[in-house]
């Protein structure tokens, strides 16, 4: 009787082999013993563990214990049932593909369903239980798949497939533990920015934005209540109100210089096709002035002139405003005053100007306080910009002459000059009781700072005109008294051209002098760049070509130079400076690029003065250079 062969128990042998327990050659094909017995070997399958305390569905067993009916023993069916029961109630299967779905979709996962992914940090480890488990491990179930084939699964694939769970790893292939909070970090981060973003750009324009933008800000800010009432109910608007955001933030975060752009354009796409009846709502019409107002904060040369030609038409149309009561002409009334006040200077009078009513006289004798973006009394401002259409008429004049003076040219300049003269006397005539500048309850801006920006326009609009209308100054030049400045008295003397700069760059200190004492913090600063701009062109110091004038005679030559030395030249310099420092901090407290813009506009024109003999006036520069851009 021939010895009975030992066979010590398999590992990694054939299926056929394991169930019995036998050692296996694990030769391939088919393993030596199943060829000695004739019976098909099963095949060979790879370690993969699964850890025991999560579940399977229902189905899914249902469908792993059909297959294993056709294959196994009852015993064998029976002890891999009984070991995978506990997995029996969760709907692993439907969460796995719910989320590849979603995925597939663009859609992110619910955090919950995904806050536990322990699941995915388990190894998993089959080999325990592969032996009462064979539905799952039959290679006749599910073919067997190489690391190539698997990596080449896509997701609806790999969705279709989930049920079967039988995935082949390699034996040396070692699954490294995935950081469960990383990809949901991720995920989370983005999806955050991308839901909150315009929610924290709007916040962020009520909180900083609109004190910035206006003169004055508390709770009765007409500008704060309307667009806090409309904005969420207003596409334009809310697009708008996220590009303002973003121009003030993009010096801090440059990627919201693009977000700013795209914003403004669509704001305007959703308007830009609307007719002037459409148009006349609330919602849209602050929208639009304020996507008119704000190309400037993006492309400083951009003033918005078709924009803000609309916006007048609406505003001045009779008809309109009787068939809409309910909107707020009054409103954008004082806007679009403010508005004309900034162009007049850049483009003079429009075309074909909008005809003006009684809605004007109504609106100068209200008693509410100055508009948030005005600030300023609406008769200043009105006078102001008369004063920027006749400029800007004369030096577009005087630029286009060529060779002598014809007729013509003649009798249009008298009638600019006429003009003029009645401008003059408005100016001269206004007592600051006329201006419409209460009490705003603003902790930064308070009455006295309105007060004295509506003197200083008033101030600067008189030495336009005697810089452009020189015979305006000859009618009344005497020396300058401050306390007398607005009453004219009979001229004492015919000035030389000498004098008159002088007298100018001694008005040019005395408004510099009144802009010195408003606070930096004030909100009234808004309106400060255009006067810097207006009296850069008077600080100028005295040349080679006025020197020259006194050469001749050493008394008055060493009488003129020290009274440049001792006072004009010195307080010239410190007027420059007091600009330069001025400007650096509104750079920084409004950083939008116009205000840079600016800021480089007045280096040019002291730059042109300084390199070039004789007169240089400030619009001359603007052309030149191309620096044209809304001074406010």
């Amino acid at each position: 009787m021939s010895a009975r062969n030992y066979h010590s128990k398999s590992r990694g042998g054939c299926s056929t082999c394991k169930s019995k327990h036998l050692k296996c050659d694990e030769s391939k094909p088919s393993c030596m013993r199943c060829q000695e017995r004739g019976v098909m070997c099963a095949g060979y399958t790879k370690s993969i563990k699964w850890p025991a305390k999560h579940q399977f569905t229902a189905g899914m067993v249902g469908q792993s214990k059909s297959r294993a009916s056709h294959q196994r023993s009852t015993k064998s069916e029976d002890a891999g049932w009984n070991h995978f029961k506990q997995f029996e109630h969760t709907n692993l299967e439907d969460m796995l593909t719910s989320s590849l779905d979603s995925l597939a979709d663009g859609r992110f996962v619910d955090q919950e369903a995904w806050a536990d992914m322990s699941f995915f940090n388990s190894v998993v480890d089959l080999s325990s239980t592969s032996e009462s488990l064979p539905s799952l491990i039959n290679p006749g179930t599910c073919p067997e798949l190489t690391d190539g084939q698997f990596a080449t699964l896509t997701t609806s694939d790999f969705a279709e497939n989930a049920r079967q769970m039988s995935f082949v790893a390699d034996r040396s292939t070692s699954i490294p533990p995935i950081d469960q909070g990383q990809n949901l970090r991720v995920a989370t981060s983005s999806l955050y920015n991308l839901a909150h973003e315009e929610t924290e750009l709007c916040s962020h324009f009520f909180k900083a934005v609109i004190p910035l933008f206006c003169v004055w800000d508390n709770i009765i800010n007409p500008m704060r209540i309307m667009i806090d009432s409309l904005w969420q109910h207003s596409a334009p608007l809310r697009h708008v109100i996220q590009s303002m955001s973003a121009a003030c933030l993009s010096k801090s975060l440059p990627r919201m210089k693009s977000i700013a752009s795209s914003q403004h354009k669509m704001a305007w796409a959703c308007l830009k096709d609307c007719s002037n009846r459409s148009l006349a709502q609330d919602d849209r019409l602050i929208a639009a002035w304020l996507i008119g107002h704000t190309y400037s904060w993006l492309h400083p040369q951009n003033l918005g002139l078709d924009i803000f030609d609309r916006i007048q038409c609406i505003v001045q149309n009779i008809n309109l405003r009787e068939q809409n009561p309910h909107i707020s002409f009054s409103f954008f009334q004082g806007a679009m005053i403010y508005s004309e006040m900034l162009l007049a200077f850049m483009r003079g009078k429009p075309a074909s100007p909008a005809p003006q009513n009684e809605f004007d006289s109504e609106y100068q004798k209200t008693t509410e306080p100055s508009h948030p973006w005005l600030g300023i009394s609406c008769e200043t401002a009105q006078l102001v910009t008369q004063v920027g259409h006749l400029i800007y008429e004369q030096w577009r004049r005087q630029c286009l002459i060529y060779g002598f003076v014809d007729d013509a040219e003649m009798e249009g300049f008298r009638t600019c000059l006429k003009q003029a003269r009645y401008i003059e006397r408005q100016l001269l005539t206004y007592t600051p009781g006329q201006a419409i500048v209460s009490v705003t309850g603003d902790s930064n801006t308070n009455e006295i700072d309105l007060q004295k920006t509506d003197e200083a326009y008033r101030y600067t609009g008189l030495l336009q005109l005697y810089r452009v209308f020189p015979d305006l100054l000859m009618e009344r030049y005497t020396p300058l008294d401050k306390e007398k400045f607005l009453s004219v008295e009979p001229p004492t003397s015919r000035p030389t051209r000498q004098e008159q700069d002088e007298w100018l760059a001694s008005l040019a200190l005395y408004i510099l002098e009144k802009i010195g004492t408003i606070p930096v913090e004030s909100g009234s600063r808004c309106l400060h760049s255009f006067v810097f701009v207006a009296v850069a062109s008077e600080l100028r110091f005295e040349s080679s070509r006025n020197e020259g004038e006194y050469s001749q005679d050493t008394n008055q030559y060493e009488a003129f130079m020290a009274k440049a030395t001792k006072t004009s030249a010195i307080d010239i310099a410190q007027a420059r400076q007091f600009i330069r420092a001025r400007m650096s901090l509104y750079s920084e407290i409004l950083p939008v690029p116009k205000t840079g813009h600016i800021f480089q506009l007045i280096l040019k024109i002291w730059n042109a003065m300084d390199e070039k003999a004789g007169f240089v006036f400030w619009l001359d520069v603007v052309h030149r250079e191309n620096l044209h851009t809304l001074l406010g």
